[in-house]
């Protein structure tokens, strides 16, 4: 099973997530790509499209929206995960996951996955350092990376048995 996991990445943090997924599949038959190298890659050769996202301010990467509606049509027709990094909980985080992913590739993916997220504070411009000030009250670097569930979506994307959302 071909696998190409498309991700976007402001500060860094879906990159390592792609990266860890990638570590623990098949690296003979599985590629990683930021979504701006996505066109070096012949997507409909892909049995399986992995999708990263992050989420900013309440939306993920116009790069990443743009990726998703230019191939929706195709991707509806594959296995497709879905993962997104945010650092919003319960559901606040569900709500932004419906909020990104468009319903019908949602309900026809073979996993969904809310990972987490990370403040890289050396990384951030000062807007966002001032706007993760504001919305969560500090200004530190923290990652609630959740690596069990990173486990669950490898092995969920790996077979062919479809699993419900887990947050």
């Amino acid at each position: 099973m071909n696998t190409l996991i498309v991700y976007s990445s402001k500060h860094g943090t879906t990159s390592s997530v792609a990266g860890l997924i990638w570590s623990r599949m098949d690296k003979k038959h599985t590629h990683v790509t930021n979504v701006y190298d996505v066109h070096d890659y012949k997507i409909s050769h892909y049995d399986t499209i992995i999708i990263g996202a992050s989420v900013h301010v309440g939306k993920i990467q116009s790069s990443m929206s743009r990726f998703i509606e230019h191939y929706y049509d195709l991707l509806l027709q594959k296995r497709v995960g879905l993962f997104l990094c945010c650092m919003k909980e319960g559901d606040e985080a569900l709500r932004q996951f419906e909020e990104v992913f468009p319903e019908e590739l949602r309900i026809s993916s073979v996993s969904s996955r809310i990972v987490g997220g990370e403040f890289k504070v050396g990384r951030m411009s000062l807007w966002d350092k001032l706007t993760v000030k504001r919305r969560f009250g500090y200004l530190f670097d923290t990652s609630t990376i959740n690596h069990d569930y990173i486990k669950e979506f490898v092995r969920e994307v790996s077979t062919e048995r479809s699993w419900p959302l887990v947050i």
